[in-house]
């Protein structure tokens, strides 16, 4: 019998890339389903570890309410990661710790992701993250906006679970307004723990013709 295996050190509270998976493969399922078969049925570790590969640097985990809000609350790591899939969208992210900055960074953020495609009903607003009171959704626009990277012109990164799909089976390129309706991303939600975020008083696209 071989040696016992070494005991997790503290580096096991990182969530490491994993090397060559998530990165796009055209005509290659297998790479669309790398973060689902790493992490089956925990949409918010597929989201981490996805981020942590597009970033190229771990990120403590996450795994409950408290710890994702830590991660995310300021803003910068979302900056970061826009700016990751494409360089500049993100013109100006403060790293000081202040409210009124992570209220910038957060809203930003937000901008940057209906620009990259993600689906107005999947966006969140800035209060949801900055108090903690809608993390389902947080994670829920960032599970999208691993999706709308699919359609992303000149993105070569990874990519998180199927491209979104749009009614009239239209396909956001990196330049169409935000002004279609997803046909599948409040699915997501209900993947996501106790049920679906609420998207009463949200902003709602107009339907495709």
């Amino acid at each position: 019998r071989g040696p016992s295996p070494t005991p997790p050190g503290p580096m096991a509270m990182l969530v490491a890339p994993l090397p060559g998976d998530g990165r796009r493969s055209e005509g290659s399922p297998s790479s669309r389903c790398a973060y689902e078969q790493a992490h089956p049925h925990d949409v918010r570790a597929q989201v981490l570890h996805w981020m942590s590969d597009v970033l190229g640097r771990p990120l403590p985990k996450a795994t409950d309410d408290k710890a994702l809000h830590k991660l995310l609350r300021t803003g910068v790591v979302l900056c970061d990661l826009a700016n990751a899939i494409r360089p500049g969208i993100v013109d100006r992210v403060v790293r000081a710790d202040a409210p009124l900055h992570t209220f910038q960074n957060v809203a930003r953020f937000v901008d940057a992701a209906a620009t990259l495609g993600v689906p107005d009903n999947a966006l969140f607003q800035v209060g949801d993250l900055v108090s903690a009171s809608d993390l389902r959704q947080v994670v829920t626009c960032v599970y999208s906006l691993g999706r709308a990277t699919h359609h992303l012109r000149g993105y070569r990164g990874p990519t998180l679970g199927r491209p979104v799909r749009y009614r009239g089976d239209a396909v956001r390129s990196s330049a169409t307004p935000n002004m279609l309706r997803p046909l599948d991303v409040p699915r997501l939600a209900d993947r996501l723990s106790s049920g679906p975020p609420s998207f009463a008083n949200r902003p709602t696209a107009p339907s495709g013709p």
